[in-house]
């Protein structure tokens, strides 16, 4: 955490001082926060999350080569069956609708100024189709290899005597990673999807991909949508029983295929 917050502050410094470089007034950044590059250009959006996840990824290399645990205990790659895949992707996206209104409900209650939702949608609706693709890499494929080795990975081996706990810890430890309340409740539910197919399948991939996958589908629904998602919307029944029924359908598949095994 320390590191990734180091690295973002080195970002921010870097981009606010382009900006006022390109003419932008000091005092119209500090009373406006969402004119400063980080909240507002894309590249620079892409940039300063590439920055949080290089500071993850060393985090994870250093204690790698300190502690030199078996790759196959910390770092999972077994190829898992497709329907494994498919049960995880089922999960993730009957979950997502809990996670939306989870989020909301945190945005009631603690009423943050400025929300990941918005910066995610403020980014992909300003991007134009290559730095569309650079947000792909940036906010999709990096953080689903970065994130779901560290959370999935590393840390879920340190708790993998008890099941329960590898399934709690790296899923709380997951949601405090983001920091924004309203992402952090969201993402807590999602990432007791990534750990169920991380533990019953004994890999990342299917992790890996559907992390991957999730959070491009997030970027294109936002770029193409007519609508744009605002804090204060109300929370529809309907999309969570759609997703509760689709949740339990990959849970059905995912334990199948692993009591098969």
């Amino acid at each position: 955490m320390a590191a990734m917050l180091a690295a973002g502050l080195v970002i921010g410094v870097i981009a606010t001082s382009a900006a006022i470089a390109a003419g932008h007034s000091p005092e119209a950044l500090k009373s406006n926060p969402r004119a400063l590059p980080l909240f507002s250009s894309p590249f620079w959006i892409a940039a300063g999350t590439l920055a949080n996840e290089s500071a993850v990824a060393l985090t994870l290399l250093v204690a790698l080569r300190r502690l030199k645990p078996p790759a196959e205990r910390v770092l999972p790659l077994k190829r898992p069956a497709p329907s494994s895949i498919f049960a995880a992707l089922l999960i993730v996206f009957g979950a997502a609708p809990f996670a939306d209104a989870a989020a909301e409900l945190c945005h009631r209650w603690v009423g943050s100024d400025l929300t990941a939702t918005e910066l995610v949608s403020t980014a992909a609706r300003a991007a134009g189709p290559g730095t569309m693709l650079l947000l792909i890499f940036a906010l999709a494929v990096v953080p689903a290899v970065v994130e779901e080795s560290m959370f999935r990975g590393f840390i879920t081996a340190a708790f993998e005597k008890s099941p329960l706990a590898a399934l709690l810890w790296p899923t709380l430890l997951f949601g405090a990673f983001h920091l924004e309340p309203t992402q952090a409740v969201g993402t807590m539910i999602l990432g007791a999807g990534f750990a169920l197919a991380r533990l019953w399948t004994g890999s990342l991939v299917p992790g890996i991909v559907v992390h991957a996958v999730y959070n491009a589908a997030v970027l294109v629904a936002v770029r193409y949508s007519d609508e744009v998602p605002q804090p204060g919307r109300p929370i529809e029944l309907a999309p969570l029983a759609v997703g509760l029924g689709l949740a339990a359908v990959g849970v059905a598949l995912l334990a199948r295929g692993r009591f098969a095994r």
